[in-house]
């Protein structure tokens, strides 16, 4: 999957140099070779900014 934008996406809260980051993703549409889920990105459990990721299928070896 290779990523193509970020759509609503909101910040709440600062991410230092060093902080381990986790972001979590939810398929929400797929047509074609375009799909968009909702993402969380999160610090120590503490919600630091969401919104959606938007991304294109491709065929391994194409780029």
């Amino acid at each position: 999957a290779l990523f193509r934008g970020i759509d609503r996406f909101k910040f709440r809260g600062i991410v230092r140099p060093g902080a381990s980051l986790l972001l979590e993703v939810t398929l929400t549409s797929i047509k074609g070779v375009a799909g968009r889920g909702d993402a969380r990105a999160s610090i120590d459990g503490k919600v630091v900014a969401s919104g959606e990721l938007v991304f294109a299928l491709v065929e391994r070896g194409t780029l």
